[in-house]
């Protein structure tokens, strides 16, 4: 009677592995195959996604340069991470940050692609945008200035390509309160408004603006 040493399968609690790294996951004849977390200490990186006799193949998730703790909880794996690092956030892989974190949450620079197309290019924190960034529309409208609490607020221009106009002044909680709306490319515009803009004068057209702003954002 032939005997055969005993192999992993299936899932199985966190593994050392010989060279110091580890793997908890999935299993096949002894090979990490399916979904895993490895975790390279001598390199500092982490993987989070699929395996295939023993090698990362198909849909995942690498992080590098990143800090990190992780601890099992009812069967989940929580990752808190700083550094720079991708997520995606569908498996579609529409859906995706890559950037800085800090405590596992989006915070400094970075760049997210959202489902719809649509892409903000800027600065995060505690996982929302906040400070200067741009948000590319997916019409191609774009917003370029300041955010706070994931909404446009404080000085910002935001480019309506597709009706010709552009507005620039001051934001609040996401809208616009007070500043110039002008026309710019009505000739190329998809969807331009009807006539143009007409010409308003002001005696002192930058007092007026100035003294809004500090009203609105006091």
């Amino acid at each position: 009677m032939t005997s055969k040493a005993a192999c992993r399968d299936g899932k199985r609690a966190k593994v050392v592995l010989p060279n110091g790294d580890t793997y908890l996951g999935e299993w096949k004849d002894d090979l990490m195959h399916g979904k895993g977390l490895y975790t390279s200490n001598r390199n500092h990186y982490l993987y989070e996604g699929d395996f295939k006799s023993g090698k990362r193949d198909g849909y995942g998730v690498k992080r590098t340069d990143l800090t990190t703790k992780h601890t099992l909880d009812r069967g989940k794996t929580t990752v808190f991470t700083s550094g720079h690092g991708v997520k995606f956030y569908d498996k579609n892989g529409t859906s995706v940050y890559d950037g800085e974190w800090q405590h596992g949450k989006r915070s400094g620079w970075g760049r997210m692609t959202y489902a719809d197309g649509s892409i903000y290019e800027g600065e995060w924190e505690n996982d929302d945008r906040n400070g200067r960034g741009l948000l590319l529309l997916p019409n191609q409208d774009r917003y370029e200035g300041e955010w706070e609490n994931d909404l446009k607020h404080g000085d910002g221009t935001f480019y309506y390509m597709s009706k010709g106009q552009c507005y620039k002044g001051v934001w609040k909680d996401g809208t616009p309160k007070c500043g110039e709306l002008i026309d710019i490319e009505r000739d190329v515009a998809v969807d331009s408004t009807k006539y143009p803009i007409p010409e308003l004068t002001l005696k002192e057209p930058n007092g007026v603006l100035r003294e809004a702003r500090e009203f609105l954002m006091s």
